[in-house]
């Protein structure tokens, strides 16, 4: 039977649109559906240059960095009260946005689930209920995958530093090094998308199907490596879904951007107008505002619409599961 991976996508949609209540939790889900970023975009130096270049004192280049960063450890130590002031208030919003996404996230699988199973309209208190509930077994089953996870890629991290130490240190072995560096950077890459992956289908385990955290887990892996390739798509779906809202989302914010760009010049030609700095100041408050609501707006929608996809495809393929487990029935045979 074909898997009806656009029909699902059309339908989280229209949950998404139709019960924007679910945008509130939405907002906080954090965003594990694409390929971590990482820059291939390293200037590899000239090794030519390197070798006809003087010897590097780092003796020399340690001193320099002191002489640059004393300055601003004279300004932290003067001012350090504030300084610990904004990092603990910055901690603390940290801590409070992690914590509402671990309540968001199960409790917008739930409500998918109870709409797409029972017909049951989602509400704000009864998501809230659900998030507290499987709170603690959702964070567990999560961190039950992300200790493996951080001891696998740490690996290819040793061999990405040593790689690089290879490419200044011995000329001789830059490009071994280099796609010795690609190769590890592409390892990292592929543990990234497989620990993503098998966390949205080990959560759904907790959520759905109300499972312990380790028979979650376990089950979640064995899912995985039994429909991957159903898995896989879903993931590309996703992919270009969250692409698609990050195309729109500089198509919106690009004009934007402009008008304040123009401002910044309106401001430098024109500064000895007492008018010019409130102008720019004005064009930067809007822009600032239009920026930020913007982004929420496609954060709350993105999220919103990704974990009903994810949602809604897990039971579809728990469905197919529980078809093809069932007995078929006997023919009659003519007496």
């Amino acid at each position: 039977m074909k898997f009806p991976y656009f029909e699902l996508l059309k339908k989280s949609w229209q949950f998404c649109w139709k019960y924007r209540i679910l945008w509130i939790f939405g907002l906080f889900v954090p965003a594990s559906y694409s390929v971590p970023n990482f820059s291939l975009g390293y200037n590899f130096p000239n090794f030519s240059q390197i070798e006809k270049s003087e010897i590097f004192s780092e003796q020399q280049a340690f001193a320099d960095f002191l002489k640059d960063i004393n300055p601003v450890l004279k300004f932290l130590k003067a001012h350090l009260f504030w300084v610990i002031f904004f990092a603990s208030l910055f901690l603390f919003i940290i801590i409070i946005i992690q914590i509402l996404s671990w309540l968001s996230k199960p409790a917008l699988i739930k409500l998918v689930e109870l709409k797409e199973t029972q017909d049951k309209n989602p509400s704000l208190i009864e998501g809230l209920q659900w998030g507290q509930k499987y709170f603690f077994r959702y964070v567990l089953a999560g961190w039950c995958l992300w200790i493996p996870y951080l001891i696998l890629i740490s690996i290819p991290i040793i061999g990405l530093i040593l790689s690089l130490l290879m490419l200044f240190k011995n000329v001789s072995l830059s490009l071994a090094s280099f796609f010795l560096f690609l190769f590890l950077l592409l390892i990292l890459a592929l543990l990234s998308i497989l620990f993503s992956l098998t966390t949205e289908l080990v959560h759904r385990k907790v959520v759905i199907e109300n499972k312990k955290v380790l028979e979650a887990v376990n089950e979640g892996l064995m899912l995985f490596f039994k429909e991957w390739q159903k898995v896989a798509l879903i993931w590309l779906i996703s992919l270009v879904v969250s692409f698609a809202f990050g195309l729109l989302f500089l198509i919106v914010v690009l004009p934007l951007f402009l008008a304040f760009i123009s401002s910044t010049f309106f401001l430098v030609f024109f500064k000895s107008q007492g008018s010019a700095f409130l102008f720019f100041v004005l064009i930067f408050s809007v822009f600032l505002l239009v920026l930020t609501t913007v982004s929420l707006f496609a954060k709350a929608i993105s999220g919103t619409l990704l974990t009903n996809y994810w949602t809604l495809s897990y039971l579809e393929i728990q469905k197919a599961k529980q078809t093809l487990l069932q007995p078929s029935l006997p023919l009659e045979t003519e007496t």
